[in-house]
């Protein structure tokens, strides 16, 4: 599924979207693969999406860090009516792989932040560790779009 977003609010929107209609009724996956050029808004997408789930900024990108924790007071539980599934999230990771490979990710324990279910992983330049991606994953392709602003994202579960 693609999507259009003209703007930073149609952005912000989406970040909200999807927190609560896809991650939110999801049990299994825990990992959000952020795939584009530079520029095309996986940082900004994350920052909206760290803001509305309710951890505490500054949101920076870990570009130089590689990785940032963001552990959240009150962690954030998701129930749905429609089916018997409960999600809770206390740990959010947002990493930036462009500078570094599997092992360098493997061993900042990516095993273990992808195992636990209550952790959440926001992943740019996902390419550059492909071997290590989980079983289960959303990916999400970031592009230009038309206009100076706008940005086009398609959404792929797997």
């Amino acid at each position: 599924m693609k999507k259009e977003l003209k703007n930073l609010d149609a952005t912000k929107q989406f970040a909200k979207d999807f927190l609560q209609d896809v991650i939110s009724d999801d049990k299994d996956r825990n990992v959000v693969l952020l795939q584009g050029n530079l520029g095309t808004g996986k940082t900004t997408f994350s920052q909206f999406l760290l803001e509305k789930i309710g951890a505490e900024g500054p949101f920076t990108s870990p570009t130089f860090v590689i990785m940032k924790k963001y552990e959240l007071e009150n962690s954030m539980i998701f129930c749905s009516d429609q089916v018997a599934t409960k999600k809770e999230i206390k740990n959010i990771y947002h990493l930036d792989c462009y500078r570094v490979n599997e092992e360098s990710v493997f061993d900042l324990s990516w095993q273990e932040m992808t195992e636990d279910k209550n952790n959440l992983l926001l992943v740019e330049w996902p390419e550059k560790i492909k071997k290590i991606w989980p079983e289960k994953y959303w990916l999400l392709k970031f592009e230009y779009g038309d206009g100076e602003s706008s940005r086009v994202v398609e959404i792929i579960k797997v």
